[in-house]
């Protein structure tokens, strides 16, 4: 399953050369699962993750991204939430 986010530099190079929206896309993996979610990402505010938030079963869910932990594939992005959503989520997981 193949995850990608823009480059870093996307998020500085806006069409009218602000920075008020220093934000860019990506597609990623959801909190473990292999379902891909679109995600609007930040600038990294640490070496390991990076701010982002999401709409999942119509709802705004703010987390961050960082690379898997798993050895046994190619690296890959990972979406995970803030820990305020994880009952919701986990109750939204069983449901599908």
């Amino acid at each position: 399953m193949q995850t990608s986010i823009d480059s870093e530099e996307k998020a500085y190079n806006t069409p009218n050369g602000s920075h008020s929206r220093s934000n860019r896309k990506g597609t990623v993996r959801f909190m473990g699962t292999d379902q891909l979610v679109r995600v609007t990402l930040g600038v990294p505010d640490t070496y390991f993750s990076i701010p982002a938030h999401t709409r999942w079963h119509n709802r705004y869910i703010s987390g961050f991204v960082t690379t898997s932990q798993d050895d046994t594939e190619l690296p890959y992005w990972v979406f995970w939430a803030l820990s305020k959503y994880e009952d919701w989520i986990v109750k939204e997981l069983s449901n599908d």
